[in-house]
């Protein structure tokens, strides 16, 4: 059997949103671990993967309709404003007759409105080694579909939903890297690196911690080495451990640093300068002096607000004066800082707003600040999204296109009505960035144009056409 892994792409046929593709090129690690294991426990199949982007980017021609006609399977995963892109593919797959299969935090989260485009034979729920390779054994066999856990399918008229799988607990596998070109990514960005997977803490904002059933598991320490060394070898000057917080057991990130360093001590790594991702309550003083020893560069942290009401309201419990503690401590060690706000968010007032503008203003204006601000995106089927009314969120747009948190799709009921809140926060964005001086990290929001309704009160995604 051909498999396919195909990669969806943000949907840059929609005007308003070409310029916010601000990283259209990136390895993806998801089919490579993916591939990765199907190849432990079938070794009859025959798997390629699109780098669409790449090729893209790069002007290389390619004939996606013949790469589709000759593979068996048509495997895509995609985020929520990939979602178009991935019907559009799938649509040719299936005039083609091949079978389609669709995964990743948008399908996962919204099966039953994937499965009735009539597109995607199945849905591969959550993390996707188990049942994916399952389910490709299972029509390999032409067995019983009802038997592989982790899976939706259309079912005559209905919707058939199985059993959860459980968590993948063999993830101490290296990523089919030898499907892809590793070079050609050389020279767009940091070498991705997983040294844990998933996120215990319950931000009402994110979509990625329910996605991995908020359960955290470690990678060992010669895993992620030997991820590191296949980056060096391959070229790449920079490095990014894609955890979602690597800092969140301190404990271990200490062993796995010392250990780190430990390897290029005996010349086994470079350790090349590095990005990681952390939280205000997960790192301290002693830890942050060991992370520039390790020589990591950057440090990623999500403050999203410094109102302490708005942090309880997202299940995070902090004061600014710890923020603004941590923050400087990093600055101080040597390390540069990116810090992530969010406008936006539920609960936020007018005064809200101003507080949070006048500490990004004097954050942002601080050497080696890279600050991302990002519209908060109740993405379809998150929490944020199925409470919306409750938690006094107006959406203005089911559009998914728009949803790349860098274009407005809602607005809280506390700044007033829809159309002045929308107003106000573009304006105080745009205000914001050009202060700080990081337009191209946070590209002006030219007009509102694109909100369809600015009170629209409706609860489903709007009509995708292909």
């Amino acid at each position: 059997m051909k498999i396919l892994f195909t990669e969806a792409k943000q949907n840059e046929s929609v005007h308003a949103i070409r310029k916010y593709n601000l990283r259209p090129v990136g390895l993806r690690l998801g089919p490579l671990y993916l591939a990765a294991h199907l190849r432990t426990t079938n070794s009859s199949v025959e798997i390629t993967i699109q780098e669409n982007r790449l090729r893209t980017t790069e002007n290389i021609s390619y004939d996606i309709v013949q790469e589709i006609k000759d593979n068996d399977v048509i495997a895509i995963s995609c985020m929520t404003n990939e979602f178009p892109d991935a019907l559009r593919m799938m649509k040719i797959a299936k005039d083609l007759g091949k079978t389609t299969i669709l995964g990743g935090l948008f399908p996962s989260a919204n099966s039953e409105f994937v499965l009735n485009s009539k597109l995607s034979d199945f849905v591969v729920h959550g993390e996707g080694e188990l049942s994916f390779s399952n389910l490709i054994k299972c029509l390999q066999e032409n067995g019983d579909v009802r038997r592989i856990k982790g899976i939706s399918y259309n079912d005559s008229d209905s919707i058939v939903y199985n059993p959860e799988e459980c968590l993948f607990n063999e993830i101490d596998i290296i990523p089919a890297y030898d499907l892809i070109n590793m070079n050609s990514y050389v020279k767009y960005g940091r070498g991705p690196v997983m040294s844990a997977r998933g996120c215990p803490h319950s931000c009402t904002f994110c979509s990625l911690a329910p996605h991995w059933r908020h359960e955290y598991r470690t990678i060992s320490f010669e895993n992620v080495a030997s991820q590191i060394k296949a980056f060096e070898d391959a070229g790449f000057q920079r490095m990014n451990i894609i955890d979602e917080t690597f800092t969140l057991d301190k404990r271990r990130a200490t062993k796995l640093l010392k250990f780190l360093i430990d390897e290029r001590e005996k010349n086994k790594l470079k350790l090349l300068p590095t990005q990681v991702r952390s939280r205000i309550d997960t790192i301290d003083l002693p830890l942050i002096k060991l992370l520039k020893e390790a020589n990591i560069d950057m440090i990623q942290i999500g403050v999203e607000t410094v109102n302490s009401g708005g942090l309880k309201d997202m299940s995070k419990n902090l004061k600014q004066v710890e923020i603004e503690r941590t923050l400087d401590c990093i600055l101080d060690a040597g390390i540069s800082l990116n810090p992530i706000f969010i406008f936006g968010y539920q609960g936020q007032t007018i005064r809200n707003l101003q507080n949070d503008m006048s500490f990004i203003k004097k954050l942002g204006s601080k050497p080696n600040v890279i600050t991302y601000i990002s519209f908060n995106t109740p993405h379809p089927g998150t929490y944020n999204w199925m409470n919306a009314q409750r938690i006094g969120l107006r959406i203005l747009t089911g559009n998914i296109n728009y949803y790349n948190h860098k274009m407005l799709v809602c607005v809280p009921k506390e700044m007033g009505n829809s159309e002045y809140s929308a107003k106000l926060l573009q304006e105080s964005y745009n205000e914001t960035v050009k202060y700080i001086k990081m337009e191209n990290e946070n590209p002006y929001l030219d007009d509102l144009d694109y909100i369809t309704d600015c009170n629209p009160g409706f609860e489903h995604i709007e009509n995708i056409m292909v």
